[in-house]
């Protein structure tokens, strides 16, 4: 009969893990550019190695993500937006030019919403997102 390992046995019957990874860390200014040269608007981004049209990708969602919420609620930037495969955190730096995004691959379905804190009251404002 053939022996597996104990390791190899273990790894192949554990089931994914059920923590997020990161997908990408950036910091982008959307005043930088437009839409012919939207590589201008990206100040920093993580994975260095990620393809330049995914990149330009997340920086365009972190955009309308935050465009959307401004529309609803002027006053409260968003923070997150939960979607099926990414989570997303965005914070405004140095608002409105400069903003710090992280998106998340999330390890199951979630729960898909945007929140954005409301200044005038001390929960968390939900707004329901099909994405």
């Amino acid at each position: 009969s053939r022996r597996l390992s104990p390791m190899a046995s273990s790894s192949s019957a554990r089931p994914p893990p059920l923590t997020p990874r990161i997908a990408a860390f950036f910091v982008f200014n959307p005043t930088l550019g437009g839409e012919l040269d939207e590589e201008n608007k990206i100040l920093y981004f993580y994975p260095p190695y990620t393809d330049l049209n995914q990149q330009k990708s997340f920086i365009g969602l972190s955009e309308a993500f935050a465009n959307f919420v401004s529309d609803l609620s002027p006053n409260a930037p968003v923070e997150s937006v939960h979607c099926e495969r990414h989570r997303w955190a965005l914070f405004p730096c140095e608002p409105p030019n400069f903003w710090m995004a992280m998106v998340l691959e999330n390890p199951k379905n979630f729960p898909v919403k945007v929140q954005a804190l409301d200044p005038t009251r001390p929960s968390v404002t939900s707004f329901p997102l099909d994405a």
